[in-house]
């Protein structure tokens, strides 16, 4: 997605990512643990001190966890996700 884009997501909408060529190894892993069936945006795009300034939003997987029947629940890097389904 462009950044741009990300104007236009709001909160309670569902998405689903692949993690994009540059993405770290954190939110690849996130999106194959928990990405299945998508995310709901949580909190809307936001620049973070603890991801380098980076925009960030605060996703809910879908999913359930194995153990615990618990839903992940965590910041991604907006530039490391591809949006392949989505409410927008």
């Amino acid at each position: 997605m462009k950044p741009e884009d990300w104007n236009n997501v709001g909160i309670g909408d569902h998405m689903v990512f692949v993690p994009a060529t540059d993405a770290t190894q954190r939110t690849k892993n996130r999106l194959r643990e928990h990405g299945d069936r998508g995310f709901i945006v949580k909190k809307k795009a936001q620049r973070s001190v603890l991801f380098l300034g980076k925009r960030v939003a605060l996703f809910e997987s879908i999913t359930k966890s194995a153990t615990g029947r618990r839903t992940w629940l965590g910041w991604l890097v907006l530039s490391e996700l591809k949006s392949i389904e989505g409410d927008i």
